[in-house]
């Protein structure tokens, strides 16, 4: 887990200056705190004895030292030097706690954007395969534990290296006194290694149960409608409040654990303080400013040393949270399209599949043998029964996915080799399942288009037909439409949707059931702009409702991931196959309820 922090925050993030700097000022704090517990020796020795000769060697060494600068060695002089030091530890901490804030708020924004960016050019293969309150979590609650890794790491490595120095100047002032103490430590800090093993078990569980919670909460806000309709408040609520309770219970058991450790800490203390009393005076017979400038050492290192062993255990949560993180972030961009180098600019002849097959998993072919072509400013087509490969065509046109054999051409160029960007930024589409933005209706028109004007906008939404229900709105072009576009009727979010691409001004216009939830004069409407742009714009139309699709050029009829009939209007009528069947289905020619079935399950009954 070490090792993947290292990787993130050193190489990936480039922190390693920033942590360099970190470390550079926590030095200099811990020699001026070693500087400042060395000057209480000559200063309660000056209290205890004014004007005495000799003294313990640290005061003899600071009388020389004074000497040499040309200041009197006076007890106003020792409390003047410790008051500049103290000002200069003062500052240096405010400086290392910016360092370290910045440092730790930076690390985690970068690894939230990391993760987004990853997942946002990552395969749709694997997009599909996860759970999104999953990636919801990753995005929000384990960033941030993870990003706190790196305040944990650093205030232990600040407590280490003041101890080391508070251990230096304690075997410099006392060396039996500070043995007796350092081992009493060791002791302690070994004892507590069964709470940091126990921490790091229960923060793995906890980090899974944080997942199922936040999975279950997005799932049920999402799917209330069906929540609603099913009546299954009450089971989905339980199933939350399950989840919840399991959260506390992992939180609950590293609190008390941390409790344990703080109340093992306090005792442990005032063990060693009475052991240096007690050796100090009985065995050593040292004076008591010796044990009084010892004493005040652990007064200021115990807290570093409950810090150090306290900090271990959230360290070891956010480690597994940063390793998670991480393991989300690695799988992402293991999926990402490899990008082509040739930019699309217009197309010129059309889109071919030439022997085409594709799978999603290996184990099965969803298309197969495929090979047609959609021309160039003619519209096309594509039918069939549901789960023929109707969408797994668009998603190819699109290159969500690499088909598993064959190629596409574009103007005779494999699709693989163009640049994906500007490819995509050609096509304009128009799916079923419409999604908005929680935004205005001018952003969700303009998506991606934030240079272009509101005449613009307004143009295509008349072409859409949604410029009069939009000026009809409390703000019109200016009024939010909640999430997922949930304060409008469907018709209205697809006409939205139409003018999203229309705005695109698109060589290639994708229609996916686009008029599935529009009423027959708005379907009209669309018609009549589909006609518009006819030999302007190459239109690709996938579709149920054969009546919208009577206008196109060619229409592609697909069975069971084959082209089963390919041809026109009146040459598939005229064939009497499949299409004329599924025409004879949906104009109520037939009542053939056999044929009917074999139209919905795509073959024989």
């Amino acid at each position: 887990m070490y090792k993947d922090l290292w990787q993130l925050f050193s190489k990936e993030y480039g922190g390693l200056r920033q942590g360099l700097s970190i470390c550079g000022v926590t030095i200099v704090v811990s020699l001026l705190e070693g500087i400042n517990i060395a000057l209480l020796v000559p200063m309660l020795e000056t209290l205890a004895s004014p004007g005495q000769e000799g003294g313990h060697w640290v005061s003899r060494g600071f009388a020389t030292l004074f000497e040499e600068v040309g200041v009197p060695f006076t007890l106003g002089s020792i409390l003047l030097g410790l008051a500049i030091i103290v000002l200069g530890i003062g500052a240096l901490k405010y400086l290392r706690f910016i360092l370290i804030e910045r440092t730790h708020t930076a690390f985690t924004a970068w690894m939230r954007s990391k993760l987004m960016g990853n997942l946002l050019s990552a395969g749709m293969g694997h997009l599909h395969g996860q759970n999104m309150g999953v990636l919801a979590d990753e995005l929000t609650t384990q960033s941030s534990r993870a990003g706190s890794s790196v305040i944990h790491i650093t205030e232990i490595l600040s407590g280490i290296g003041i101890l080391v120095v508070y251990l230096i100047t304690a075997f410099l002032v006392a060396p039996l006194l500070a043995a007796v103490a350092l081992g009493t430590s060791c002791i302690m800090t070994l004892a507590m290694q069964y709470y940091i093993s126990r921490t790091r078990a229960i923060a793995i569980t906890l980090v899974n149960r944080e997942t199922g919670l936040q999975s279950t909460g997005i799932e049920n806000l999402n799917g209330i409608h069906v929540i609603k309709s099913f009546g299954i408040e009450q089971l989905r609520w339980d199933e939350f409040r399950n989840h919840a309770k399991s959260v506390r219970d992992s939180m609950f058991s590293i609190g008390r654990d941390r409790s344990r450790m703080t109340v093992f800490q306090e005792i442990g203390l005032f063990g060693i303080i009475g052991a240096i009393v007690f050796i100090g005076t009985t065995v050593m017979n040292a004076s008591i400013a010796i044990i009084v400038a010892l004493l005040f050492i652990l007064y200021r290192a115990m807290p570093r040393v409950s810090t150090l062993n306290v900090r271990r255990q959230p360290l070891a949560t956010s480690l597994v949270s940063l390793n998670r993180v991480k393991s989300s972030m690695d799988q992402a961009a293991a999926t990402q399209m490899i990008d082509g180098e040739q930019r699309f600019s217009d197309l010129c002849r059309g889109v071919e599949f030439k022997d085409i097959a594709f799978s999603y998993n290996g184990s099965g072919l969803v298309l197969r043998d495929t090979n047609f072509a959609f021309e160039k400013g003619k519209m096309t087509a594509i039918t069939g029964a549901s789960g023929a490969g109707k969408t797994t065509l668009i998603d190819l046109i699109l290159r969500f996915y690499d088909s598993t054999h064959g190629k596409i051409l574009v103007d005779g160029v494999d699709l693989r080799e163009l640049d994906l960007e500007s490819w995509r930024n050609s096509i304009g589409v128009v799916s079923q399942d419409i999604f908005l933005f929680n935004d205005t209706i001018t952003y969700n028109i303009s998506l991606g288009k934030p240079e272009l004007g509101m005449e613009e906008i307004k143009t295509a939404a008349r072409r859409a037909y949604a410029h009069d229900f939009i000026e009809e709105l409390p703000e019109g072009y200016n009024t939010k439409i909640g999430d997922r576009g949930w304060n409008l009727s469907g018709g209205q979010r697809q006409r939205l949707a139409l003018a999203r691409a229309i705005l695109r001004n698109p060589a290639i216009l994708i229609l996916d059931e686009a008029t599935s939830a529009l009423d027959s004069e708005s379907e009209r409407l669309i018609q009549s702009y589909l006609a518009e742009i006819r030999g302007t714009c190459t239109v690709i139309v996938v579709a149920h409702r054969l009546a919208t699709i009577q206008n196109a050029d060619k229409i592609i009829v697909l069975q069971d991931g084959e082209i089963a009939e390919e041809g026109d209007w009146n040459s598939l009528l005229a064939k009497n196959g499949i299409f004329a069947s599924y025409y004879n289905l949906q104009s109520g020619l037939t009542k053939n309820v056999e044929a009917e079935l074999e139209y919905q399950t795509g073959g024989p009954v």
